[in-house]
């Protein structure tokens, strides 16, 4: 909807009326500079918004953030006809007097109506911001279009190679059509020379938060030729489970075809198969949708490894609805035997948006149970509306997190070793670093790798850091720490790893200044890596053409200051 952040606007905020007991004003907004603000002894209408056109039968979400110093606020639509008429209102939750602002929502389907009218009530003293209207269905697909790239390929699809999905001999072939197109620039002509020839989309992966979607393309027939489109099913392992088919059409006139659908239980990916029969098909703007879900759901993020005893504890509801009365989730920490021990009501922090795909599906609940110092094995169940979740069980205990995680954190570093063989992952490698920027060669040997990319890094949180943190970490808790020998040679695995960094940073100290040198990258002129096994990655030998190097300047050296020290 337009302007739901009241920021634009000169006498008023643009697409919204400001009604009596309303203002428009600047301060403390829960974003930007504007919000709209009210008073009112009754309950008053305080602000409206402009027509927003809706399409009929599509669910939608209307969100907002209220701030109520007193009595109660509401934010809600009118359902209109074509002709402005009022069909039907639905409202959100109402907040009640408060401190800070609070998220509502409500959902909605449109079986009718062709617009609506978002509204803003209160009785005593409230405010609004940051309102938002939008369709419940999120589009994940890459390449709708289905556009042709500068080599004539179309990214994201390819030809199926399924057999078993259609009956008959599968042969043809496709390629973009930049002279007939449905909208942009190019199509994707398919064109059947067996009983039928088809191209997918990649497998995309399912949503937690809903068990429903549509799949849809739009399709032009020559001739005789018919199109169909089916929904291909897939596990974990990228086994088809089950194949959805579509009616096929016939016709030169573009036509979308449509399958709204259940998501079988154990699917884990689905992908979109254009097919066609009989003769060329072009195709063009594809979609699929997750849409609003069926089923309710709620899930609780713990942290599995436990809390400590007097540190911060907190755990992330998710719901996949808003419950219609109230605002608030009922949060319970419970004992392994589900004794209730601690009860709250918690508000909703909102949706994300944002990322690979721009809605996240969930609406967030942040519980904070740090008040609770009692040792013992819990797990978390929350209640929103009829709903109920439960957490997996976790511990409350001191030092948990450090017994818990301590070897694995310093068999990460050790399995990163460059220059070393790690049993079980791969043989010595990179025994040819590194080159200067000069094109001499200097023994930078050792060390971690960073990533998959293989580099060695110098900045404040690298490898120098690493020596810093790891000896930190012993001298904290060293019965802990000393309990891991992997080779036993009578020195802690955790003091291993420092030495075997520090002997690296040493290597990579420049003569005189004592400074570091900058980071050991890919060579000759590439930064990122190609992808094989360490070991193979270049050929090991000093003075070859895949000599990695090391980058022009210095690195940075306050962390290694304090690991030698």
């Amino acid at each position: 909807m337009t302007n739901g952040s009241f920021e634009a606007g000169e006498s008023g905020p643009s697409g919204w009326r400001i009604h009596e007991g309303g203002s428009w004003t600047t301060g403390a907004s829960h974003g930007g500079a504007r919000y709209v603000s009210g008073r009112s002894k009754g309950d008053r209408l305080l602000c409206e918004s402009d027509f927003v056109t809706l399409k009929p039968g599509a669910d939608y979400r209307l969100e907002g953030w209220v701030r109520c110093s007193s009595g109660e606020a509401s934010l809600g639509l009118e359902f209109l006809d074509q002709q402005g008429r009022v069909i039907s209102r639905q409202a959100a939750p109402p907040v009640r007097a408060s401190e800070g602002w609070r998220y509502t929502a409500t959902e909605l389907n449109t079986p009718a109506a062709t617009g609506a009218r978002v509204w803003f009530r209160c009785r005593g003293q409230a405010d609004l911001d940051d309102v938002g209207l939008a369709p419940a269905a999120t589009s994940f697909m890459g390449n709708k279009g289905l556009e042709a790239d500068g080599r004539g390929r179309i990214p994201y699809w390819n030809e199926e190679k399924d057999d078993t999905l259609l009956p008959g001999r599968r042969a043809g072939q496709f390629r973009p059509d930049q002279e007939v197109t449905h909208e942009g620039k190019s199509s994707a002509l398919v064109n059947s020379s067996g009983d039928w020839f088809a191209i997918s989309s990649v497998n995309y992966p399912l949503a937690a938060w809903t068990e429903r979607y549509e799949l849809s393309a739009w399709a032009q027939c020559a001739g005789s030729a018919t199109a169909q489109i089916l929904a291909c099913w897939t596990d974990d392992m990228q086994k088809v489970l089950r194949v959805d088919s579509g009616e096929p059409i016939k016709g030169e006139q573009w036509q979308r075809l449509t399958l709204s659908l259940i998501a079988p239980t154990n699917a884990a990916s689905v992908r979109l198969v254009a097919a066609a029969r009989g003769g060329p098909v072009r195709f063009d703007d594809c979609s699929l949708f997750r849409l609003a879900p069926g089923q309710p759901r709620i899930r609780i993020f713990v942290n599995q490894v436990g809390y400590e005893q007097a540190g911060p504890k907190s755990a992330v509801v998710a719901s996949n609805f808003f419950p219609p009365k109230r605002s608030t989730a009922t949060f319970e920490l419970r004992t392994a035997t589900g004794k209730v021990v601690s009860k709250q009501e918690i508000p909703c922090s909102g949706r994300i948006y944002g990322g690979s795909d721009d809605d996240w599906g969930w609406y967030f609940w942040r519980a904070d149970f740090s008040s609770w110092l009692e040792p013992g094995r819990y797990y978390a169940r929350a209640e929103i509306g009829k709903a109920r979740g439960d957490s997996v069980p976790f511990r409350v205990d001191r030092d948990v997190l450090l017994q818990e995680t301590a070897q694995s954190a310093v068999d990460f570093f050790f399995i990163q070793r460059c220059g070393f063989e790690v049993p079980g992952w791969h043989k010595p490698c990179h025994l040819d670093d590194a080159k200067l920027p000069d094109g001499q060669h200097v023994d930078a040997t050792g060390g971690w790798h960073s990533a998959g990319d293989y580099n060695k890094l110098m900045y404040e949180h690298g490898d120098g850091g690493v020596v810093f943190s790891l000896l930190k970490a012993f001298d904290a808790a060293p019965e802990i720490f000393e309990r891991y020998d992997r080779n036993g040679d009578g020195l802690p695995d955790a003091l291993d790893e420092a030495m075997w960094g520090a002997q690296f940073v040493a290597r990579m100290q420049i003569p005189g200044s004592g400074a570091l040198r900058n980071h050991v990258q890919q060579g000759p002129g590439r930064r990122w890596t190609k992808w094989s096994a360490p070991d193979a990655h270049t050929d090991n030998v000093v003075g070859t053409e895949d000599d990695p190097v090391i980058q022009p300047g210095e690195g940075n050296s306050p962390l290694v200051i304090g690991a030698w020290a």
